[in-house]
Parts: structure tokens; C-alpha cells; sequence
């Protein structure tokens, strides 16, 4: 599973290093795709039992630029811990509120308990891993 994510990663950097080149040219910085992706995944949490196509955007976008400010940072030579801590509880906190939309929507505890699981299982590892 883990070569599988490294692999989409690869992709990933090579098909939007362009974008993300030209947003470093332009002044953006890392907290600035970090702070879009947060309103990104609260609008896609809210508009999730709303719009589903609405919220599938907002998702999309949340994921591209939480992809993206990491990249941003590693273009610009600026990673810092507290970025990658601010990024990795944004990322927490959209997943926890998508999880709960999804309660909301559906009532299914065994699926939601186990995303929640699931999120605090990778949470620690990646806590341990670094």
C-alpha cells in the first residue's frame, strides 16, 4: 500500500509542479495553499449531504493543495515543522468533519467509528514517524 501512495505522490508532483512553480513565482507561500485547502475541506464537509457535486469540488481542491504546500515548501526551500503541524491538524480536522457529515448522512456508526479508527491510527504513525 505504501509503494502504491509513493507512486501516486510521484505522479502527483510531476503532473502539478508547474502550477505550483508558477504560484511560488507569484508569492504564495506554503501557509497560503495550507490555510485554502482548510476552506477547501470545510466546504466540501458542508456541502456534503447539501450537493454532492459541490462537495466532490471542494474535496478535489482540499486534496490538491494539501498535496500542494508541501510541494510548495520543498520548492522553496522553506519547510518548517510548524508547516508541517499546521498541515497535518487541517488535514485531521476536514477528515474528522467529513467523517461526521457522513453520520449525518447515513447513520452507518461501524463505518464512521472505523474512518475515525483509521484517521487516529495514521495520525499516530505519522506523530511516531517523525
Amino acid at each position: 500500500m505504501y509503494a502504491f501512495l509513493k507512486r501516486v505522490k510521484f505522479l502527483l508532483d510531476n503532473f502539478f509542479r508547474p502550477l505550483f512553480l508558477f504560484l511560488h513565482k507569484i508569492g504564495f507561500r506554503p501557509v497560503h495553499l495550507t490555510l485554502l485547502s482548510f476552506l477547501f475541506g470545510l466546504l466540501g464537509a458542508f456541502y456534503f449531504n447539501v450537493n454532492w457535486f459541490y462537495s466532490f469540488v471542494f474535496l478535489v481542491l482540499w486534496f490538491l493543495f494539501d498535496v500542494g504546500d508541501g510541494m510548495l515548501a520543498r520548492i522553496a526551500g522553506i519547510e518548517s515543522k510548524s508547516g508541517a503541524w499546521l498541515d497535518f491538524l487541517v488535514d485531521r480536522v476536514v477528515l474528522v468533519l467529513v467523517l461526521y457529515k457522513y453520520y449525518e448522512y447515513s447513520h452507518a456508526l461501524f463505518f464512521v467509528s472505523a474512518g475515525l479508527l483509521a484517521v487516529l491510527v495514521l495520525s499516530l504513525g505519522e506523530v511516531f514517524r517523525k
